[in-house]
């Protein structure tokens, strides 16, 4: 199910494309290949990376093979005005507001993939990604009640959202605006910063005191000969075998003994498949990247 519920007013997601030109980039191919689509499994397998990441990190050993290290993967069911079709523009939604420097460290172009469900991932184009104005308190206090709701509660239930409850928890308890060190400690403390409604998330917004981030994607180039690649070696594909349940087992066993040393890590990551799939990046108190949430 796709979350449309989390989809801005036409308005703004028209004034946010406009400025970086609606115009698709023609995808001239045979629809029949353009439109094949592949799993996770299948890039991280034959490409490296991880399988859920939303820019999966390319070993250089795996690089020197393939020559391509620039993978981006968004998913329409958190982001439903990505990119509809190969080619056409979108946005890239953001609990909090994106820096101008975001993807400094990504390069400028990334070879998008769109999810049009947990197992359909198309290769829609090179894109250029961009900050747009954060959304306004009033663009916010327009959207429907449907909208305003989903975001409060999935910013409640999140991992990604963290950065959010901590700043609307701060603010409850100090009396006043926590400082940029205030909400770096809190976000990197071991303290999920829960005891927060998706009620008082909501009203951070309505007064101003949170901003969604926005991003624009837009198409800059097309790589057929990529695209051809996949559209070759996918059908015949077959995906690596499972562990044994004994050697899975052993495998348990041996995590659980270092859980102690691991609880830090897992508040930054999301938890289970469903979160991963949200691939939404945070604001800039995390130290380091996981598996499902890069440092930007």
């Amino acid at each position: 199910k796709l979350k449309e519920d989390m989809s801005l007013d036409e308005a703004t997601v028209r004034s946010r494309i406009a400025a970086v030109g609606a115009e698709p980039w023609p995808v001239i191919m045979d629809i029949t290949v353009a439109s094949v689509s592949v799993t996770r499994l299948f890039m991280s397998t034959e490409y490296g990376g991880s399988p859920v990441a939303v820019f999966p990190s390319i070993a250089e050993a795996r690089f020197k093979v393939h020559g391509y290290k620039d993978f981006m993967f968004m998913s329409v069911k958190w982001h439903p005005n990505a990119p509809s079709r190969p080619g056409e523009p979108g946005l890239w939604y953001n609990p909090t507001p994106l820096a101008d420097t975001w993807m400094e460290d990504k390069g400028a172009v990334q070879r998008l993939f769109v999810g049009l469900d947990q197992s359909k991932w198309m290769y829609f184009g090179q894109y250029k990604l961009a900050p747009a104005p954060s959304l306004t308190q009033t663009e916010w206090v327009l959207q429907s009640p449907k909208v305003k709701n989903t975001w409060g509660r999935e910013i409640q239930s999140k991992s990604w959202g963290k950065q959010v409850r901590v700043e609307v928890i701060l603010r409850r308890e100090l009396g006043r605006e926590p400082t940029r060190t205030e909400v770096r400690d809190a976000y990197n403390s071991n303290d999920r910063y829960d005891n927060v409604t998706a009620e008082e998330i909501i009203k951070a917004y309505d007064e101003g005191k949170q901003n969604l981030g926005i991003a624009t994607l837009k198409c800059v180039g097309y790589d057929e000969e990529f695209q051809r690649k996949l559209a070759q070696a996918f059908p015949t594909w077959v995906p690596p075998q499972s562990k044994s349940k004994k050697k899975g087992h052993a495998k348990k066993i041996r995590r659980s003994k270092g859980k102690t040393a691991a609880n830090k890590d897992e508040i930054f990551s999301d938890g289970n498949e469903e979160d991963d799939d949200v691939q939404i990046i945070e604001g800039p108190y995390v130290k380091k990247g996981t598996r499902s949430r890069p440092v930007l």
